[in-house]
């Protein structure tokens, strides 16, 4: 059967039909996206450490994700092009063994120039790249129709599941071989678990080429040329890069503005939890309610809360209650970032051209979590504190939610003919 054959027969499945037959490979994904995690959690663990022995700032050393950053809005779309073209599966086995090595390798890094630290991560996101989410969304993204929001929530759990066991990793490493062999074993490990699960699990409909290696037109959607020039899909795009800049900026600062508004320590990293919690429960009623017909609507519900949770923080007062309000609106907006980002392009984009599309849309969101916490950061050592960046976080939350309430009704597909 063609691609084409296979896609029209799994949009004539029931969602408990293609949860029957997918879930080996959204097993498979969701357990990738733990290594979409990968730079969130180390850095801290290593800052102590490289301080001591290379005399570094704690920004110098941050100055790693920024790079990250970068270089994977850059790079991001054009693995998404390859997944297109060679399907999830075969970026995935490449992508987990490239990336964990190159991670351990910056564990080599043996003097103190920062030239060598930047370039030494900007490797390391080529390999990054190439475990994003846009692979494990392409992957999974093949397997349901009918049942696609879900699917797409429960994956993303997977980032969930990587802030359970990440920390604990880099913690173990760091505590009892030094800051070397922990980044090695901190990279290596959950990267040979993931390479294990995607060659027994995961499965793809990667489309046969040509015979001059161009993708025939089998799959429905737009191509990279009309999504890009499509106003609803340029409407998600700006609006989950927005969302996803305030969040994250905010989030990053979440324990010294906290004590800044007068609560202790304790108590503000103990709000934090409510944060993964409220994303965690979101990806998945997100999910749930994308397959019962919920759009646009519901972005714009879920993407209007960074908003509210900023006015929260400036009425907070150093009350632990305003303060989990205000962490549990965060939480909603990063956990329907990540989940209607994915399902509403799939929608508005097709799949024709989805692994370039949410490539860019992955690169997008990078360059707003790196440079989110830096202009944070300038703002506060600027003014003295956060008020005014919370102030700015209003209307910035308003925009993000009136973007996804003017998407408009979704377009209809048809698959295009095989070439």
């Amino acid at each position: 059967m063609s691609d084409a054959g296979m896609s029209v027969a799994a949009s004539q499945l029931s969602a408990r039909e293609e949860w029957a037959a997918g879930w080996p490979t959204l097993l498979a994904a969701t357990c990738g996206m733990v290594m979409s995690a990968y730079t969130t959690y180390v850095l801290g663990f290593l800052i102590a450490p490289l301080q001591q022995q290379f005399g570094w700032t704690r920004g110098e050393i941050s100055s790693a994700l920024a790079i990250v950053a970068i270089v994977g809005f850059l790079i991001f779309p054009v693995v998404g092009r390859w997944v297109d073209r060679r399907g999830a599966r075969r970026i995935a086995l490449q992508g987990t063994v490239l990336c964990g090595a190159l991670l351990a390798l910056i564990g080599l890094v043996t003097n103190g120039s920062l030239v060598v630290w930047w370039l030494s991560w900007a490797i390391f996101t080529v390999g990054y790249a190439m475990v994003n989410p846009t692979v494990w969304a392409k992957a999974v993204s093949g397997h349901f129709v009918a049942g696609r929001g879900m699917a797409l929530g429960v994956m993303m759990c997977g980032a969930a599941l990587g802030a359970l066991i990440l920390p604990q990793i880099a913690r173990w490493g760091v505590d009892n071989f030094g800051w070397r062999q922990a980044i090695a074993i901190y990279g290596i490990a959950p990267a040979a678990a993931v390479f294990v699960l995607v060659l027994l699990l995961l499965r793809d409909h990667a489309p046969a080429l040509t015979a001059n290696g161009d993708e025939p037109s089998v799959m429905p959607g737009y191509t990279f040329a009309e999504a890009i020039r499509s106003s609803a899909v340029i409407k998600i795009l700006v609006s989950v890069t927005v969302l996803m800049f305030v969040v994250v900026g905010s989030v990053v600062h979440m324990v010294p503005l906290l004590i800044e508004t007068g609560m202790s320590r304790l108590l503000a990293a103990a709000a934090l939890s409510v944060y993964g919690m409220a994303s965690l429960v979101t990806k998945l009623v997100c999910g749930w309610l994308s397959d019962r017909g919920a759009g646009s609507w519901l972005g714009a519900l879920t993407f209007v809360t960074p908003a509210v949770a900023c006015a929260l923080l400036l009425a907070a007062g150093g009350s632990p209650a305003w303060a989990s309000c205000a962490l549990t609106f965060f939480g909603i907006a990063a956990g329907a970032g990540l989940q209607m980002s994915a399902y509403l392009l799939s929608s508005y984009a097709g799949m024709r051209s989805f692994g370039q599309v949410y490539g860019l849309c992955a690169g997008l969101m990078s360059v707003a979590g790196g440079f989110g916490p830096l202009l944070v950061g300038m703002i506060y050592d600027a003014t003295g504190s956060y008020s005014s960046w919370l102030v700015a976080g209003i209307p910035l939350g308003l925009l993000t939610g009136g973007l996804m309430a003017s998407l408009g009704p979704r377009p209809q597909f048809e698959p295009a003919p095989s070439a």
